[in-house]
């Protein structure tokens, strides 16, 4: 008999290093938490729809009114469907 596991659910969220506001040239950083991301997950931030990095993080000083930061992870958990997922964005 054959049991097949359960389709893990996929999911990421961002958040930014907690500030509000924040001002014309300063500095913020990115991170993301993620459920069934795996051992090696990638990761691709973009600001719209323009990618900007693939790191764990993304750290910006030129972001303006209106930008809105997402990230995209792709997982390595076996049998994940989808594989792939795009956080909520971030204004």
């Amino acid at each position: 008999t054959i049991t097949p596991n359960a389709t893990p659910q996929i999911t990421i969220a961002i958040a930014n290093n907690g500030d509000e506001t924040i001002c014309a040239g300063e500095s913020v950083t990115f991170n993301y938490t993620t459920v069934n991301g795996g051992g090696s997950p990638t990761f691709q931030w973009a600001i719209g729809s323009t990618p900007v990095g693939t790191g764990p993080t993304f750290t910006s000083a030129t972001l303006a009114n209106g930008d809105l930061v997402t990230c995209t992870m792709t997982s390595t958990v076996a049998c994940a469907n989808p594989s792939t997922v795009t956080s909520t964005a971030i204004s």
